[in-house]
């Protein structure tokens, strides 16, 4: 790898490190917080399904975004910043009437998935703009131990600070410095150059009319597949928190 390349594959190494640490709180939180703010078991489906549908939606317009800007970090630093403000909306939940707070929360983390799924595809093609294949192994290995080591810190340091400080005040201070860390995580990025020498050219990245996925049959039983198995995995989030929520009625410490 040239020099910027290097450089590029530790920001992207320290963008998803520091991402992790703030995504603790609303991965393992934040369903427990609505709770405590009044919301019922469909205002809790609604946090889990409404962020995907903006994201699926989002990402199909993906690709008119990135044909507005020749470079892909450009084009990425605008939804980057959008999508995480869904660690921030979440700190004015308690300024609102007790009950309208629910629906805010819903649409705290609705609103920024549409950015999300923009921001999702302008990424893929900048790291692949930025960073060689021969080291694409390596920096997905590297991210998925950053992430995954940040966010089991995190969530154990944002759980004991919930346990020990006054509600709402908690929650709004691991909001607000969830934040922060994100804004850390988004300056790595903005931090990565493209390598003009070493660079394919960003139309080349982007499929061609005969090359479309759902075109391929590999593809198609990919999504088959991921269809198949979403369900299963995300079909009790609206329960687990809503269980523990019972037993914070009960007088139990369940980390909220």
């Amino acid at each position: 790898m040239s020099p910027i390349q290097r450089a590029n594959f530790n920001h992207l190494v320290w963008d998803i490190a520091w991402f992790g640490f703030a995504l603790a709180a609303t991965t393992r939180f934040l369903s427990v917080f609505a709770i405590r703010s009044g919301a019922t078991a469909f205002e809790l489906a609604l946090m889990a399904a409404l962020p995907a549908v903006g994201l699926l939606l989002s990402a199909g317009w993906a690709a008119q975004w990135l044909g507005r800007f020749s470079d892909p970090i450009v084009a990425l630093r605008w939804p980057a910043l959008i999508f995480r403000m869904q660690f921030l909306l979440p700190v004015f939940t308690p300024f609102f009437p007790a009950a309208l707070q629910p629906a805010w929360l819903v649409m705290a983390v609705t609103l920024p998935a549409f950015a999300q799924g923009v921001a999702g595809v302008t990424f893929i093609i900048m790291m692949r703009q930025v960073i060689p294949v021969s080291a694409m192994t390596a920096l997905l290995s590297r991210r998925f131990l950053a992430m995954n080591g940040t966010l089991a810190f995190s969530a154990l340091g944002f759980g004991l600070w919930l346990e020990n400080v006054a509600f709402p005040y908690n929650y709004q201070v691991m909001f607000l410095a969830a934040f922060g860390l994100s804004l850390v995580s988004w300056h790595h990025c903005n931090r990565i150059q493209v390598d003009l020498e070493e660079a394919l050219p960003t139309a080349e990245l982007r499929p061609k009319a005969a090359e479309l996925p759902w075109q391929s049959t590999g593809f198609r039983a990919v999504i088959a597949s991921v269809s198949a198995h979403a369900p299963t995995l995300f079909c009790d989030l609206p329960v687990v928190p809503l269980t523990s929520g019972e037993w914070v009625a009960r007088g139990r410490r369940v980390y909220c």
